[in-house]
């Protein structure tokens, strides 16, 4: 504006329109000086905290905002109030029945021509009812996660329960393959005992002829009739297969009371990096008596990456697939199993039988929980419901494919590491979980 040029007059009625625009405005508005104390206040701003109009007036600001301080900060109490200029700061003020408002504070400062602090105005927004509903939201959030963490619970529980329910049906063919090595180590035992004694004999006489003041002709006799009688050449070759058979029984048992444990992974419920071979492995020597008799097991393994998973309940599924395989068969067969990958970041198990197949108008419900075709006692119905909601859980699928009187494939496609989504919610409690 050029000096000497007169100001520019408002129009007419335009102070009338911007005083009618403050006094309607949806949103508090309020100005207060250099000392804080309050200058002007819409009625929007008196019916926020409940005073009648004009009530505010001349009353510090400080004496309705909670602590002085923004929301979401920790600064103490009893400092004045000094609202910077800001976009939409959160902050809490005093209702006049000592209920708190939740809000967003605008303000900008008002300076004089020598730029001096000259005061505040502020424009306010009542959030509270949105606050409200955020507490809900969360207060729901926090209820469904702890229905989750229930659900969670329940679920496992019925997984180790169909799990002791599997192992007690396998139980007999269990402590057969046990009672087996134990059998001939006892034998062993028996058998080296013996041979021992007659070796114990021939030492006895060694020990007489040294103790003698001479050995005598008939003492050396005596010794070399006792050698032949024991046939120490045969005793020599024996003890050692005896000692090696033991040895492999020891072995025997080791690894059947071991795979129980990685079977069941006492102790690693957590999500881990595991090798789904030997999974299969220790499954299998699980299951072991149970199959040898129906089928042969012919296995396919491809190079595969550990996976990120939870492995006892990845057994508990291999298990219920092969048990399923070798009750398909009605006399003697073969089951399959082959691993490979699926893609760049998936692996596929896949178990076939060569039994009597699923006929089609049951296929679409055998995932359905106590869905069975078993006899009464034979089956829970859970097997293939737990085996879903665990390969689901992985953040994989089981699919299906079988043809009466021919056979089933299940096919398991599971991801490396499943997507943080997943492991977000049932709560890894591994933070990244790297190799």
């Amino acid at each position: 504006m050029a000096v000497g040029t007169p100001p520019v007059e408002p129009p007419a009625g335009s102070a009338h329109r911007f005083q009618d625009i403050v006094e309607l405005a949806s949103e508090g508005i309020v100005m207060v000086d250099a000392g804080g104390a309050i200058t002007f206040a819409n009625p929007r701003m008196h019916a926020m905290l409940g005073y009648p109009p004009g009530a505010l007036h001349g009353h510090q600001a400080s004496q309705f905002v909670v602590l002085g301080f923004p929301e979401g900060t920790d600064q103490g109490e009893g400092v004045p109030v000094s609202i910077e200029p800001s976009k939409a700061s959160p902050y809490r003020l005093i209702h006049r029945n000592g209920q708190t408002v939740h809000v967003l504070i605008s303000a900008t400062n008002i300076v004089d021509d020598e730029g001096d602090y000259g005061g505040s105005i502020a424009m306010i927004t009542d959030v509270t009812e949105r606050k409200q509903q955020e507490l809900q939201l969360i207060a729901a959030l926090a209820e469904q996660r702890e229905l989750n963490k229930k659900l969670e619970d329940a679920q496992n529980q019925l997984l180790q329960s169909e799990k002791m329910a599997s192992l007690g049906q396998l139980a007999a063919g269990v402590a057969h393959e046990l009672n087996n090595p134990i059998g001939f180590i006892q034998s062993n035992l028996t058998t080296l005992e013996q041979y021992l004694q007659e070796i114990f004999a021939v030492t006895d006489a060694y020990a007489q002829a040294e103790t003698a003041d001479g050995i005598t002709a008939a003492v050396l006799i005596e010794v070399q009739r006792l050698k032949q009688d024991a046939d120490f050449k045969f005793l020599q070759e024996d003890i050692g297969l005896l000692i090696r058979e033991s040895m492999d029984g020891i072995d025997r048992v080791t690894k059947i009371v071991r795979d129980l444990k990685d079977f069941s992974r006492v102790g690693e419920a957590n999500w881990q990096w595991a090798d789904i071979h030997d999974g299969i492995e220790s499954t299998l020597n699980i299951v072991r008596n149970e199959l040898k008799y129906k089928c042969q097991v012919i296995k396919h393994y491809a190079p595969l990456p550990k996976i990120y998973c939870l492995p006892s309940q990845l057994n508990q599924v291999t298990m219920n697939l092969l048990v399923n395989a070798a009750h398909a068969i009605p006399e003697r067969g073969d089951i399959v199993i082959t691993t490979r990958m699926a893609g760049p970041e998936s692996v596929q198990l896949l178990v076939s039988d060569s039994g009597n197949g699923i006929p089609p108008e049951i296929v679409h419900r055998i995932f359905e929980p106590f869905f069975t075709t078993k006899g009464i006692g034979k089956g829970t119905g859970l097997g293939l419901s737990i085996a879903y909601g665990i390969i689901a859980r992985h953040g994989g699928r089981i699919e299906v494919d079988s043809q009466v009187g021919r056979g089933t494939t299940f096919t398991i496609t599971l991801p490396v590491r499943p997507p943080n989504t997943i492991l977000d919610r049932v709560g890894d409690g591994s933070g990244t979980g790297s190799e």
